[in-house]
Parts: C-alpha cells; sequence; structure tokens
C-alpha cells in the first residue's frame, strides 16, 4: 500500500473579545459605579475540524489527450453537406445546351442550300450564304466542306487570290482525310494559281494530282494531264524553274 502524503495541520484560530469598559456619569450613585468592574478579556480558540480523505471535495477528473484527439478526428471526419444544386441551374444549363443543338443546325441548313446554289450556278447567292454561317458552330467535317465552298465560289466569282487564302486555311485547319477530297483541293489550287499567273505552282499542283490519280486515269486522261502540266510549265521561267530544282521535289516532278 503507498504512503499517503503528509497533511498539513490545521491552523489554531484565536478570536479576542475585548469589552470597552462603560462610562460612570459623574452624577451617577458612586456605589453603582463601585459595583461595575471592567469586563473580562473573553480569548477563545477553536480548533477547526480535520477533514478526512473521504469527506474531501471530488477532484475534477483530468481530461484524456486521446479522448480530444478523437473527438477532433470525428469533427473532421463528417459528412460534409453537398451543394444543393438550384433547379433554375439545371433549366438554364439545359435551356442553353438546346440554343446551341438549334444553332448548330442552322448553320449546316445554310451550309446544304449554300452548296446547292453553287451547283447551279449561283456563285454570287452561296457566297452570300456562306457569310452567315458562324465556322465556330461546325465540326471539323462540316468545316472542311464550308472552307473548301468558300474557295470554289470565290474562284467562280473570279477572286482567286482570296480562293487561295481559303484553301490554304482548309490545309491548316480541316485537312483533308480522303483522297477524293484531297485530289479536290489540288484541283481548285490549280486553278487558282492559274488564274493568279503562278503557273510553277499550278504545274506542281498538276503534277501532284497525276501522283494521287496515276492508278484510275486510262491513258488518254493520262495524256491529258500531262499535256496541261507541260502547258503550264513552258510559261514558268527557266531561272525560276532551276531555283525551284534545288529544294526538295518529288521524282516525278524533277522529272518534268
Amino acid at each position: 500500500m503507498q504512503n499517503q502524503p503528509a497533511k498539513a495541520e490545521p491552523a489554531l484560530v484565536i478570536n479576542i473579545d475585548l469589552t470597552e469598559n462603560k462610562q460612570v456619569d459623574s452624577s451617577a450613585n458612586t456605589n453603582q459605579a463601585e459595583q461595575q468592574k471592567e469586563q473580562p478579556v473573553i480569548i477563545t480558540i477553536e480548533q477547526p475540524s480535520v477533514t478526512t480523505a473521504g469527506d474531501s471535495e471530488p477532484q475534477a477528473e483530468p481530461i484524456d489527450d486521446n479522448d480530444l484527439q478523437a473527438e477532433l478526428i470525428d469533427e473532421n471526419d463528417a459528412p460534409q453537406a453537398e451543394p444543393i444544386v438550384e433547379n433554375n441551374d439545371l433549366q438554364l444549363a439545359a435551356e442553353r445546351e438546346a440554343a446551341h443543338q438549334q444553332l448548330v443546325a442552322r448553320q449546316m441548313q445554310l451550309l446544304t442550300l449554300a452548296d446547292n446554289m453553287y451547283n447551279k450556278g449561283y456563285y454570287d447567292l452561296s457566297l452570300s450564304l456562306l457569310n452567315d454561317i458562324i465556322m465556330d458552330a461546325l465540326d471539323k467535317a462540316a468545316l472542311g466542306r464550308y472552307l473548301e465552298l468558300m474557295a470554289a465560289s470565290h474562284l467562280r466569282a473570279g477572286d482567286s487570290y482570296s480562293a487561295l487564302a481559303w484553301l490554304h486555311q482548309a490545309q491548316a485547319q480541316a485537312p483533308a482525310v480522303d483522297k477524293a477530297s484531297y485530289v479536290h483541293r489540288l484541283q481548285l489550287l490549280q486553278q487558282a494559281y492559274t488564274a493568279n499567273e503562278q503557273y510553277l505552282e499550278a504545274a506542281l499542283s498538276a503534277i501532284e494530282i497525276s501522283i494521287t490519280k496515276a492508278q484510275a486515269l486510262t491513258p488518254e486522261q493520262q495524256q491529258l494531264s500531262n499535256d496541261g502540266i507541260w502547258d503550264l510549265l513552258l510559261q514558268v521561267p527557266s531561272m525560276q524553274l532551276q531555283a525551284k530544282l534545288k529544294g526538295p521535289l518529288h521524282p516525278l516532278a524533277k522529272g518534268w
């Protein structure tokens, strides 16, 4: 059994009562004055009661750090309230999506109508419809078709310079994904270069067409293609041809 710590002895309490002497009036009876004596000084000593271990006041229980830490962890792990999505936000998002779909459908309708006008020979009307189209609303396939039609319509309208600009933009933003589209763009390039009197570039475009379509051309078609290439090269100054030969070229182009 462990030794209990020694408790301090309780202090003594001393009460002192000093009673004042009563004053006797001079006119009072002398006998009464003599009989009156000073009141004694009373001293009492009180022994304070000693409290036992069983009577001691209850001590506050120590706080366990582990309990505090557990409470903090429980608070941190408590599920957080999820933000409430307002119905108005959902409705607004749905309305925006519907408006976007309508916008895309409108652009596709304009593109189809412009293509029809071009095929019927109404090139100015085709350009007018194309100018109303929002390019950013077109997907990649529709964008390539749009840029090609822009170039072709400008070319037919007599603006070969703008046609070249649209064709270069088509090659940069929407490269041809199939042989037919690639050949169609080369043909437009050949026509636009020829109209701009850029005969060397026109001849190179014609040579590229001949290489791409070599397997599909009949002997008569191949002869017509060769004649067209030769006519274009005859219009190129010899110095320009010599300078071009110093750069990278397809072997068939160098043969020409």
